[in-house]
């Protein structure tokens, strides 16, 4: 884990969105398109809202990179086998109601719950 962003890459973007709304667009996250993260937007990039200053450096065994910013910092990982696990650096649970497109994620787990593969 990147413990501290601003320190141990002096050169990323801002990920620490302070001063707007929570559901405010803050940068653009790059998903790589043999994903169920793009599957699930059917985009190659989203906007999103950010508010961390640590971030994975190292993904487990298990797991694949599936989103990053322009700086590289990783945005979302999925799991490598056919289970439903996506974890993403955003928060789309105070994104959904102003932007749809982040709905799209917690319809895609609700739908998998319902007929699990």
């Amino acid at each position: 884990i990147y413990q501290d962003l601003s320190t141990q890459l002096p050169n990323c973007i801002c990920h620490r969105q302070v001063g707007s709304p929570v559901s405010d667009y803050f940068h653009k996250v790059l998903i790589e398109e043999n994903s169920k993260l793009y599957n699930i937007h059917k985009n190659k990039d989203i906007y999103t809202n950010t508010f961390h200053h640590q971030a994975v450096k190292d993904v487990a065994p298990g797991f694949k990179i599936t989103a990053k910013t322009r700086d590289g910092v990783i945005e979302a990982i999925e799991s490598t086998n056919n289970r439903y696990i996506i974890a993403v650096q955003w928060h789309p649970e105070h994104m959904y109601y102003a932007h749809e497109e982040h709905f799209e994620i917690f319809k895609s787990f609700v739908d998998e719950c319902k007929n699990p593969k």
